[in-house]
């Protein structure tokens, strides 16, 4: 029951999402895929054409069970796939505030901006990356690829 929840939820934000007008504003919604730390996850990023920057919307259905609390997620965009990075460095770090904000009934929601204008993001191969705190093991737990 708890997964047709967490899949409700991503399809409410994206049905929001597209009646935003293309013409106001670029938006793109990105799958955001559980890794072997995390199976049984889902997640989504809602990105958003901001002038120069990217503003980001973040829901994931969870965290490892042994993620201590308050929870901390830091967030990347790498060059390259999910499978195949270009750099071990990331390209776009946004880790101003990684405190992840608990919805009640669903998940985690983030809400990150990258200094890079969402074209740039769309036309080379970039993914976004999350990945728990340094206490937690700094692993990776979700990875999308922005198209």
């Amino acid at each position: 029951m708890k997964r047709k929840q967490h899949l409700a939820a991503i399809a409410i934000a994206a049905g929001l999402v597209s009646c935003a007008s293309v013409e106001d504003r670029q938006v793109v919604n990105i799958p955001l895929v559980a890794s072997q730390h995390n199976v049984g996850q889902i997640g989504q990023a809602t990105l958003a054409a901001d002038g120069e920057e990217t503003s980001m919307s973040i829901f994931i259905s969870g965290v490892p069970s042994e993620t201590t609390r308050p929870v901390h997620i830091y967030s990347y965009i790498y060059s390259g796939t999910c499978t195949k990075r270009q750099n071990s460095a990331p390209a776009f770090e946004m880790n101003q505030r990684v405190l992840a904000d608990k919805d009640n009934r669903h998940g985690w929601t983030l809400s990150r901006r990258a200094n890079v204008p969402l074209n740039t993001l769309r036309s080379a191969a970039y993914s976004i990356v999350l990945r728990t705190g340094p206490a937690d093991g700094n692993r990776e737990i979700f990875c999308g690829e922005i198209s």
